[in-house]
């Protein structure tokens, strides 16, 4: 009898590695930057460069774009209630106007979804500190910005996919599958010797390439240029 951990055989590509070791690469080197330039809670950066570090650049692209639109929106509408309210500590009903207002008005502006989850957080981080409420702003949109600067330098220069050659390989792989598929099929019938487990396994396969085709068409998108 076949144990369930032996039937379990994991699959690491080479893009995963690679994007494994990128996502390494970018936060020591997002936290040594965010401590030369004595940043405080330099692991913001950090944890923005474990957000945004994505396989596909376009992908990094539209998380980091939208983390810093986020960022940025609920760091100055906090920092403005602050100032014209008093910080949480002081008055409670800060917090409360300003998650209020940023919910709204990040839909009014038409953020994207991510970004104005974003604003409501940030704007929370901003109102309950104690002092130096702009302080506390600036130094959330810098070290964000910073992590998103990092993650993407990375992405950019260590190992980058050449998206627009995987896609062409990628469906040039699905023609040859479906052309296989539709052979054996063939073949089959002819010979009235269905396998519907050979079939089972190439139409998975073939799902399987058309799904990663269409996230390289979709990260393709998003790349400028």
């Amino acid at each position: 009898m076949t144990r369930w951990y032996q039937r379990v055989q994991p699959q690491v590509s080479l893009t995963q590695v690679q994007s494994a070791i990128k996502l390494g690469l970018s936060a020591i080197l997002a936290f040594w930057l965010a401590q030369l330039c004595r940043f405080e809670e330099p692991v913001w950066a950090v944890i923005t460069v474990g957000i945004v570090n994505s396989s596909y650049v376009g992908n990094s692209l539209e998380i980091g774009r939208n983390r810093i639109i986020g960022t940025i929106f609920g760091a100055l509408l906090g920092g403005i209630l602050s100032t014209l309210l008093g910080s949480a500590t002081k008055n409670p009903s800060t917090l409360a106007i300003g998650m209020t207002a940023a919910a709204l008005l990040s839909v009014w502006l038409q953020l994207p979804a991510y970004s104005q989850k974003l604003s409501t957080y940030t704007l929370a981080m901003v109102v309950v500190a104690q002092s130096h409420t702009w302080a506390v702003a600036l130094n959330r949109c810098l070290l964000i910005s910073l992590g998103v600067v990092v993650a993407l330098g990375v992405n950019l220069l260590v190992w980058p996919y050449p998206n627009r050659d995987l896609l062409r390989k990628g469906l040039a792989e699905h023609l040859c599958l479906s052309r296989h598929f539709l052979a054996t099929l063939m073949e089959q019938y002819l010979q009235q010797q269905p396998s519907a487990t050979d079939l089972a396994a190439l139409r998975t396969t073939i799902h399987q390439a058309q799904r990663s085709n269409q996230e390289l068409i979709e990260d393709i998108l998003k790349t400028p240029g």
